[in-house]
């Protein structure tokens, strides 16, 4: 997963009971990002745009789009008349390419409305009536309470934001805008997404959800349909570039909008997880030197000390520039058998990230 924003993005991976946990935290400044959601009021019918001598009305709509599909003239008709499929482009129609009329014809029964405005599609609510409550998404993925988030080092509290963290294995508390290529996982993102190599949000589902993201969610090279839900915050949109996607059509009804802001809530997420490891981590670790060009990088258990029946690992990865390296255990007689591992992942603005194996594990730690 490659990160891009303004902020440097620390990797933190620890061990919560039994189980390892990769989290992604910035705890250098960064930039404030605003996202000022649209309100979706019921919206009047729209018109689109036309120099006049194009015919954009769902006849002419059909000869462009689906020249060899006349069959699907009452599908064009009942959709222009909603206003689920409208061609905004200025001047001429637009170069998208949609696959069939039942495209967008499962639009349409979405209660949504796709947009084209030259080689560029949108996919969006066309009314307030498909606005989801983020609250109740947010209480169905377990995200803590902001009043948990709030005081974060308190011990309840924390073993609450590492349960939660623990069953997400991916949030991405920067804000901006990111990249995902290849990475199958549960994903909640402050900022928007852009979705590459085949992997449209398919990791598994908590509580219902695949993914929740800020903004704009744009889709490209997508031929499969989401694993779970995929909420669309901040008054965000489907949208890309040259063919629609066949995932948007087949999996529609998996995509949900809401103008409520997830920023806030992953931003609290961020404050109290980056306590959290100042906490835990204090003075209790053991420093660990990455070197760009090998492929292990080894944790050595006699040089470091379970205070709290915690060992921490702290690891410069400024040097890799990826973490695509397996972390090994040295001298696992050291082991106390019993104590949690903390691998604590620094450095590297911008960095890609896979989840390492961990090698030569010890018993008592999986």
């Amino acid at each position: 997963m490659t990160l891009r924003g303004e902020t440097k993005v620390h990797y933190k991976m620890f061990k919560s009971g039994k189980k390892w946990v990769v989290a992604g935290i910035a705890v250098a400044a960064m930039v404030p990002m605003m996202m000022a959601p649209t309100v979706l009021a019921p919206l009047a019918p729209v018109r689109a745009a036309s120099d006049g001598s194009t015919d954009k009305s769902a006849t002419g709509l059909l000869n462009h789009y689906f020249a060899n599909a006349s069959w699907g003239a009452d599908i064009m008709t009942t959709a222009v008349s909603d206003g689920a499929f409208v061609d905004a482009t200025a001047n001429g129609y637009g170069s998208v390419t949609i696959g069939s009329p039942n495209y967008v014809q499962a639009i349409d029964k979405a209660g949504l409305r796709l947009t084209i405005d030259g080689d560029t599609w949108t996919v969006g609510p066309r009314d307030s009536s498909k606005n989801v409550a983020l609250n109740s998404v947010v209480n169905a993925v377990g995200l803590p309470s902001g009043s948990v988030l709030a005081n974060p080092t308190d011990v309840g509290n924390m073993m609450s934001v590492l349960a939660y963290l623990e069953g997400v294995p991916l949030n991405s508390m920067n804000g901006g805008s990111g990249l995902i290529s290849g990475f199958p996982y549960t994903l909640i993102s402050g900022g928007e997404m852009t979705m590459t190599n085949n992997v449209p949000f398919s990791g598994s589902a908590i509580g219902g959800y695949s993914a929740i993201a800020a903004g704009n969610v744009t889709l490209t090279n997508n031929n499969s349909a989401p694993t779970g839900n995929v909420l669309v915050t901040d008054g965000g949109k489907l949208t890309g570039t040259g063919a629609l996607p066949d995932a948007v059509a087949n999996g529609i009804n998996k995509y949900q909008f809401t103008t409520d802001s997830i920023v806030g809530k992953e931003q609290a997420l961020k404050s109290a997880s980056t306590a959290i490891v100042n906490k835990i981590v204090g003075d209790n670790t053991a420093a660990v030197a990455a070197t760009a060009g090998h492929s292990e990088i080894d944790l050595d258990f006699s040089k470091a000390k379970a205070n709290d029946n915690t060992y921490v690992f702290t690891v410069d990865a400024t040097q890799l520039g990826n973490l695509n390296n397996d972390f090994v255990f040295t001298n696992t007689n050291a082991y106390d058998g019993y104590s949690n591992v903390l691998i604590n992942v620094t450095g590297g603005s911008g960095a890609t990230m896979t989840v390492p194996a961990m090698r030569n594990t010890p018993a008592g730690v999986d």
